[in-house]
């Protein structure tokens, strides 16, 4: 599986850094790694429960939060599992959920890497 970034949001987010002020691209991508955990959570606890709605609210934030760092494989993969959701459509939202935690993983790993080489 090869997860798609879009390295030109987070230079974005870099360059809204202000002097003598905490590192807001660190933050974001902190909340980022520290939030999505608990949407895939919710996400596939909403799939193995068949709680739609669960789902839907799950794979919504983290597609925006991963929009917002610039995880565009992942970002897409939750828009197309909400709409599964919002379809009630179940059987959909599992076997696109399946993969969610790998792309994240590789989708924050290459974010990091990211990182460091502008560092």
């Amino acid at each position: 599986m090869t997860v798609e970034l879009d390295f030109k949001a987070l230079e974005g987010i870099a360059a809204l850094q202000r002097p003598n002020k905490p590192n807001l691209l660190e933050r974001v991508v902190g909340l980022f790694e520290c939030e999505s955990p608990k949407c895939i959570a919710q996400v596939l606890d909403g799939v193995a429960n068949g709680d739609l709605e669960l789902v839907r609210i799950g794979s919504h934030t983290l597609k925006s939060s991963s929009a917002n760092v610039g995880a565009v494989t992942l970002s897409l993969r939750c828009r197309e599992i909400e709409q599964a959701a919002r379809n009630n459509d179940m059987a959909t939202c599992a076997e696109l959920a399946k993969d969610i935690v790998a792309e994240f993983d590789q989708s924050a790993a290459g974010i990091r890497s990211f990182m460091e080489q502008a560092a």
